[in-house]
C-alpha cells in the first residue's frame, strides 16, 4: 500500500478519533483511587513501579494539538459492591455479567484494551476477550488495539478464536451420516481399528489450520498436496471413498469447533477477515461492526500500530467514502442541524399533520419527513466528502502517471495510461480483476441492479414497489399520492372499502446476458428478489416481445395495502393479500367462461428506484394514451 493512499486511509478512520479509552488494570483510576479512600485495606495494583510507561501511552493522547478525551478503566473493579464495600473483582463475576464491564465502552472512538486482565494471572485473556466480544455486538463501528507483554503469535490466535462463531457450513449430520455408513458397509472399513477415521482426522485441526480453513474454505484439505496432504493420508490409508472426502474433513472441522475449550463465540460478530501477522505484515482482525489491531507494550505510539494495520487491511475506496460521510456527520452535524431543519413554520405544519392524523398515514408521513431531512443533511456534507473522493483519485491517478512516466522514460511526449493500468489500480484496490470478461459482467450486473434497485421501504404499497403472484412478477406503478391508506375517494364503481385500487405492470424474466447486451433500450430493469440465495439477481423485460407494449393489469390489495413489517425490519418478503378480476376456466356445460375476484397471496420482493419506477410508469402511459393510426403492415 503506498504512502499516498494510506493518508487517506487515516483521513477516514484515524483524524475523526475524538475520544480514547484505556482499559487496563496497572493504570492509576479514578475509580481505583476512590475505592482505596473508602476502604484502605484495598488498593488498585501498584502502578508506580512501571509510571515511565503509563505516562509515556497517556502522553501520546495529551500532548499538543492532540485533540482527545482520554479515560482509564480498571476492568477489575465492577459496579456494585458487597456489604463490607470492597470493590468486586472481575474473577468475582460469572461469565454471564462480563459482558456488564463493557457497557460503557461503546462511547469511545478508540479502544486501547490491554490483552492481560485477570489480575495475577498473565497467561489468561479471557476477559480481554470478553470486552472484545461486547463491543463487536455493538452497531457503532469501533476501533481497538489490544496491547499485551506477551508474544502476540500468541495472543493473536487466543482472540481470533474467541471472537470467531461456528460456520454452518461444516455442519451436515445427515450428509456425514450417510458416507460413515457407505464406509462401514465397504470392505476398507476395520470396526477394531482404534482410532477412527473421525477422530484421527480431528486429531489434524488445529487453531491454525481452522484458520486457513474458515478463510480459504475446505479445497485446499481434500487435494492432495499442501495443506491437506496429511488428510488425504489419513483418508486414504482408512479406505474412504473419495466421494466422501469433503464431507469427513468438513465433520472433522465441525467436531473442532464444537469443542467448548476451544472457547469460540456463541454469537455470530460477523468477522469478515484477518491477519495473522506473517511476514512482517502486523496482525488485526475486522468485524462488519470493529477494527482490532494488536500491539505488543513498549514498543512505540499506539497510534502507529492503528495506522499500519488499517494500511494492512487495505480497505477499498467505496468503504472509505462511507467512511468519510459518517465521519462527516459526526463532525458537522449540529453545525448543519439547523440549516436541515429548514423553515420553523413548515415544522409546525408537519408537526400538526402527524399528531392530527391517527391513521397509518402517519408512519408515510414520518418516513418521508425523515428521508427529506436526511437528504438535506446529506446534501450539506456532500461537498466535503466530495472534495475527500476527488483527492483520493486524483492521487490514485499521479501514481498512474508516474508508473508511466518510469516506463517511457525516454518519450518525449507524455505517456498515455494504458486501461491495462486502470485494471490493475482496481484490482489493487478491490482485489477484483476486471480483465477477466465473467468478472466484469458480474461488476456490470451488480453496478445495474444497485442504481435501479433499492431495499423495500415503506409502511404500505408503494410506487415501484414489486410483487411475486404465484411466479409471476408485478411492479406497481399507481402513483404514491393514491396508495396512502384512508386517502383517495372510494366512490368509483370500481372501489371497495379496505382494498386499494392500484395498477401494476407485468415484469417477463429473461437471461442476464440478455438484457445487459441491450441495457441502454429503455426495456429493462435489474432487480435483487431471492433474499439470501447465492444468485439472488434477476433481469426483467418491461414490455411484452411480440408487440413492445407493457402488460398491465388492475389490482386490489387487502386492508388498504398496508405492509406489516417484522419486528427486525428484515428483507424479507412481505405478505400482502390481493385480488384481481380473472376469467375462470370454461364450464364442462359451456363453452363460454366468466369471471370472479380471484384473491391471491403475493410478497413484495424487491423495489425499485423512484426514477426508475417513474420511467416505467412514462412507457405504461405512452402505451395507454398511444394514438392509433391506419397504417398497414405488410404480411
Amino acid at each position: 500500500m503506498n504512502d499516498t493512499y494510506a493518508s487517506f486511509i487515516e483521513k477516514a478512520f484515524i483524524d475523526p478519533i475524538r475520544s480514547v479509552l484505556i482499559v487496563d488494570d496497572q493504570y492509576p483510576t479514578i475509580d481505583g483511587t476512590l475505592a482505596a479512600a473508602i476502604n484502605k485495606e484495598w488498593h488498585q495494583e501498584d502502578w508506580e513501579h512501571h509510571a515511565k510507561d503509563v505516562e509515556l501511552v497517556i502522553s501520546e493522547f495529551r500532548g499538543a494539538g492532540r485533540p482527545y478525551l482520554l479515560d482509564i478503566h480498571d476492568p477489575s473493579l465492577i459496579s456494585g459492591k458487597d456489604a463490607d464495600q470492597r470493590p468486586k473483582l472481575a474473577t468475582e463475576v460469572s461469565k454471564e455479567q462480563e459482558p456488564d464491564v463493557a457497557e460503557h465502552l461503546h462511547q469511545t472512538d478508540l479502544l486501547i484494551l490491554d490483552y492481560n486482565l485477570e489480575p495475577g494471572n498473565d497467561e489468561d485473556g479471557s476477559l480481554a476477550i470478553s470486552i472484545a466480544r461486547s463491543i463487536l455486538k455493538n452497531a457503532h463501528f469501533n476501533l481497538c488495539v489490544i496491547h499485551t507483554n506477551k508474544e502476540l503469535d500468541e495472543v493473536f490466535p487466543e482472540v481470533l478464536i474467541g471472537l470467531l462463531h461456528p460456520d454452518p457450513d461444516f455442519a451436515d449430520p445427515e450428509t456425514l451420516l450417510d458416507a460413515n455408513r457407505r464406509f462401514e458397509n465397504s470392505d476398507k472399513y476395520d470396526p477394531g481399528r482404534d482410532p477412527g477415521v473421525g477422530p484421527a482426522l480431528k486429531a489434524l485441526v488445529s487453531k491454525e489450520i481452522y484458520f486457513r480453513a474458515r478463510s480459504e474454505g475446505l479445497d485446499p484439505f481434500v487435494i492432495d498436496g499442501g495443506a491437506g496432504a496429511r488428510f488425504v493420508q489419513i483418508l486414504r490409508d482408512y479406505g474412504v471413498s473419495e466421494e466422501d472426502w469433503r464431507t469427513f474433513v468438513a465433520g472433522a472441522f465441525d467436531d473442532f469447533q464444537n469443542d467448548e475449550t476451544n472457547g469460540l463465540s456463541d454469537t455470530d460478530l460477523r468477522i469478515a477477515a484477518w491477519n495473522e501477522g506473517r511476514n512482517g505484515s502486523p496482525p488485526w482482525i475486522r468485524s462488519d461492526f470493529g477494527f482490532l489491531a494488536f500491539t505488543k507494550k513498549k514498543e512505540g505510539p499506539l497510534l502507529k500500530t492503528l495506522r499500519e494495520a488499517l494500511s494492512s487491511w487495505g480497505p477499498r475506496p467505496s468503504r472509505l467514502l462511507a467512511t468519510m460521510v459518517r465521519a462527516e456527520i459526526d463532525e458537522h452535524g449540529i453545525e448543519v442541524q439547523d440549516r436541515m431543519l429548514g423553515d420553523s413554520y413548515a415544522a409546525a405544519n408537519w408537526y400538526l399533520r402527524l399528531v392530527k392524523d391517527k391513521t397509518s398515514a402517519r408512519s408515510f408521513l414520518i418516513d418521508e419527513t425523515v428521508r427529506r431531512h436526511t437528504e438535506q443533511l446529506l446534501a450539506e456534507i456532500l461537498p466535503r466528502v466530495s472534495k475527500f473522493m476527488n483527492e483520493l483519485i486524483e492521487a490514485d491517478e499521479a501514481t498512474l502517471e508516474d508508473e508511466g512516466k518510469l516506463a517511457g522514460a525516454d518519450a518525449v511526449e507524455p505517456v498515455p495510461i494504458k486501461s491495462g493500468a486502470y485494471l490493475r489500480l482496481v484490482d489493487k484496490r478491490f482485489g477484483i480483476d476486471l480483465s477477466i470478461n465473467e468478472k466484469m459482467d458480474r461488476a456490470i450486473r451488480d453496478h445495474n441492479v444497485f442504481v435501479c434497485s433499492m431495499p423495500v421501504t415503506g409502511w404500505h404499497l408503494q410506487t415501484g414497489h414489486v410483487l411475486k403472484i404465484n411466479d409471476a412478477y408485478w411492479c406497481c406503478l399507481s402513483p404514491i399520492c393514491d396508495l396512502v391508506p384512508g386517502q383517495g375517494k372510494n366512490d368509483a364503481p370500481d372501489s371497495f372499502d379496505g382494498w386499494k385500487r392500484f395498477t401494476a405492470v407485468w415484469m417477463d424474466e429473461v437471461e442476464m446476458a440478455t438484457a445487459l447486451k441491450k441495457v441502454n433500450s429503455n426495456r429493462y430493469v435489474f432487480l435483487r428478489t431471492r433474499s439470501g440465495e447465492q444468485e439472488p439477481y434477476q433481469a426483467f423485460k418491461i414490455v411484452d416481445g411480440s408487440s413492445d407494449n407493457p402488460v398491465w393489469s388492475t389490482f386490489y390489495a387487502d386492508d388498504d395495502g398496508r405492509l406489516f413489517w417484522p419486528e427486525e425490519r428484515s428483507q424479507s418478503p412481505l405478505p400482502l393479500s390481493i385480488r384481481r378480476l380473472e376469467r375462470k376456466l370454461p364450464k364442462k356445460d359451456s363453452e363460454s367462461g366468466n369471471f370472479e375476484f380471484a384473491v391471491r397471496e403475493a410478497t413484495v420482493v424487491a423495489q425499485l428506484r423512484y426514477e426508475y419506477a417513474l420511467n416505467l410508469l412514462q412507457t405504461l402511459g405512452g402505451s395507454i394514451t398511444r394514438i392509433g393510426l391506419d397504417f398497414q403492415k405488410k404480411s
